[in-house]
């Protein structure tokens, strides 16, 4: 149909100071045509976009434990918030590198950055979700039938989704005011 998918393979040689590994990566990638076509968002747009979305997340949040106390069932437990912030410290992690560092040289153990980045941010990604998880089972295991436990679940939501977007927003082929740290 309207979907293609493209096949890639990407051999390359990752050398490590004893002897030689050889990698071999096949990356599949499905072209959707009208993700290609998306223009990038301006950078100042997607980061004043990206805090909004990040401070009504944790509005939501802060509402939610309101209501919660307000409505006699007492403070929301201590451990409901560890998502919350969790994911808030992973938006910045995440917002440490650039997506202009995923083009180069494809090394693990070499000078090239390519597979480091990769790295890092499938580890970053496998964090934030993580999170998101633990923002669920807290909220199917003790606030099921309350709207704090809702919160708990749109708070992780948005602020994961704001990082990302923060990620996806910022320059790319500019080398003035890039604040790549790797």
């Amino acid at each position: 149909g309207q979907y293609k998918w493209k096949a890639a393979t990407i051999w390359g040689k990752a050398s490590t100071r004893g002897g030689a590994l050889n990698c071999f990566v096949r990356a599949t990638a499905l072209e959707v045509p009208f993700v290609a076509a998306m223009p990038l968002l301006d950078y100042k747009t997607g980061s004043a976009l990206s805090g909004f979305i990040f401070a009504c997340g944790w509005w939501l949040l802060i509402d939610g434990a309101a209501y919660h106390s307000s409505q006699g069932y007492g403070a929301v437990q201590w451990y409901a918030y560890i998502p919350a912030v969790f994911l808030s410290v992973l938006v910045v992690l995440l917002n440490l590198v650039s997506l202009d560092d995923l083009s180069g040289e494809y090394s693990l153990f070499g000078d090239g950055k390519q597979a480091k980045v990769k790295v890092y941010l499938f580890v970053c990604f496998a964090l934030g979700f993580g999170a998101l998880a633990g923002a669920i089972s807290v909220m199917a295991i003790k606030y099921s039938d309350a709207w704090a436990g809702w919160t708990i679940i749109m708070q992780a939501l948005l602020v994961f989704f704001s990082g990302v977007l923060l990620l996806w927003s910022r320059k790319r082929g500019e080398d003035d005011d890039d604040y790549s740290v790797i």
